[in-house]
Parts: C-alpha cells; structure tokens; sequence
C-alpha cells in the first residue's frame, strides 16, 4: 500500500498471511488505483500471481433458442443437463478445469493443447452415444479449442 493510503478492508489470508485468489487480485487492483506511480511494479505482481498459458475449450450447443422454441424449455434443459454430464467429466478426466458452466456454454481450460482436443474427442464421443440413445433431438456442439492463451489462474 501506499504509505498515505490505508488498507480499507480485511482479506481472508492463510497462515502466511498472504491474501489468495480474488482477494489477491482485488487487493493489488484496488493498490494500483490509490498508487497509479507504483503502477508498473504492481502490474508485474499481479502477473506473476495470476498469469498462465493455458489452452481454452470453448463448448456452444447449436440451434439452443431454436429448439427451445420448437420443443419446449422442458426438453431443451434436459438437454443442457445432457450436455454437462457429458463434458464435464470429460474435462475433468483430461486434466482440465471448468471455469463456467451458464445456460448451453462450458468454458474450461487445460495445460495443454493435447489435454483439451482429447476433452473434445470425449465430449464428441459422449454426444455421439446420447444422441444414439436418449434423445428425439440431438445435441449438437461446437467445440473450440484455443493453443495457448495467457490466462488469469
């Protein structure tokens, strides 16, 4: 901190004493914007603390609002809940991490980019047996794989 400026609030910190995740994040931003000389410094900081290359998987259900108007929200959230069982264990088993399920969209992220086509191949996979077995309409995906990005952990 600043020395003219005093910390505003308590962070939930470990026993070191070192404030973690979001609560790291907030506290550095919240220093850059009462110290914007020290700005530099505390960008590497906040670098260091969070930045990543990380490949992304980036999953869309086709067609949502379409057949959600055609068959009902009934069936069109069955098939969301499809699509999660479906992916979300195939993230998982890749070595990935979802970082957002919403609505008929999965966000997730991987070491690398082998680990995150290998989530794709499964998820295809898994589609490709629900749609065989379960389902009137099928699930339809688009998966985007990015190589590596620079990602906030």
């Amino acid at each position: 901190m600043c020395d003219d400026v005093k910390q505003s609030r308590t962070l939930n910190t470990p026993a070191s004493g070192e404030p973690l995740g979001f609560e790291l994040l907030d506290a550095l931003l919240e220093e850059r914007i009462q110290c914007p000389r020290q700005a530099n410094q505390i960008d590497a900081k906040i670098r260091q603390a969070f930045e990543r290359e990380v490949a992304v998987l980036i999953l869309d259900m086709c067609g949502f609002s379409r057949l959600t108007a055609r068959y009902g929200i009934i069936h069109c959230l069955c098939m969301v809940r499809q699509m999660i069982l479906g992916s979300i264990p195939a993230v998982e088993d890749n070595g990935g991490t979802v970082l957002k399920q919403e609505a008929d969209n999965l966000y997730a992220i991987f070491r690398t980019v082998e680990q995150a086509l290998e989530a794709a191949l499964d998820i295809f996979h898994a589609f490709t047996y629900m749609n065989g077995s379960f389902q009137k309409t099928a699930i339809y995906s688009v998966v985007l794989v990015q190589a590596l990005v620079p990602l906030w952990s």
